[in-house]
């Protein structure tokens, strides 16, 4: 008989995302996207647009051909509106997951806590 007892946390499997923004960095893109809606909603900080239709305004310059504003207008949420692009919004967490996440390998390893073979 083979008995594995694995200690498995699953903050070891969270994957860290920073802010393209702010100092923050949050365990999950979700989380990312909670903080960002909360923290940048009012004004774009990249170009310094202000308003309160920013999100049509990441739309607008996504659209253009602006990676940055894609990347905002995904966090923003304002991919709820337009669910018929979905290829840029594929694209958009592409660029998400190559731009944002901080590489730490050491946190995705399983430890065996006890092992026993019989």
């Amino acid at each position: 008989m083979i008995e594995f007892n694995l200690n498995v946390n699953h903050k070891q499997f969270s994957m860290p995302y920073q802010c393209p923004l702010c100092d923050y960095v949050g365990d999950s893109i979700t989380s990312l996207k909670k903080h960002f809606r909360k923290r940048h909603s009012n004004n774009c900080d990249k170009c310094g647009f202000k308003g309160q239709n920013v999100i049509h305004h990441y739309m607008r310059l996504a659209l253009e051909g602006y990676e940055d504003h894609l990347i905002f207008w995904f966090l923003s949420n304002g991919f709820r509106e337009s669910e018929n692009r979905l290829e840029l919004k594929e694209e958009a967490i592409k660029l998400v997951k190559q731009k944002l996440f901080i590489n730490a390998p050491h946190r995705n390893k399983l430890r065996v806590k006890k092992s026993k073979i019989i």
